[in-house]
């Protein structure tokens, strides 16, 4: 059977900056992987987040992993890094890739 790793990296396209996943992706882009999980079934592991697992180390609780590209489907261990979602929200706000963002007024008249 092959290792998690492998059957990581068989599922990756790596370029000269992005390490794109050509896996399964869910709804939002993000790659996703089905692996053995300990108790014998299995379980649904994003693969950038897996990636900086396999790469960079265990992803401490509480934490989220980051994309610095911006790109979902990248799994680059070099584009990640662990932070809060207050973070993550941060950063997507800066960058203007919040749909959602702060609304300055009602759309409505309504104060």
């Amino acid at each position: 059977m092959k290792s998690i790793q492998a059957r990581f990296l068989a599922k990756v396209r790596m370029g000269a900056s992005c390490w794109i996943w050509i896996g399964a992706k869910n709804p939002a882009g993000y790659g996703q992987l089905r692996i053995k999980s300990a108790m014998g079934g299995f379980r649904i592991s994003l693969a950038h987040r897996l990636s900086y697992e396999l790469y960079v180390g265990p992803i401490p609780t509480g934490l989220v992993v980051m994309h610095s590209c911006d790109t979902p489907s990248c799994v680059n261990p070099a584009h990640l890094s662990v932070g809060t979602q207050a973070d993550n929200l941060r950063d997507a706000g800066t960058k203007g890739r919040m749909s959602r963002g702060r609304k300055s007024h009602c759309p409505n008249g309504h104060a």
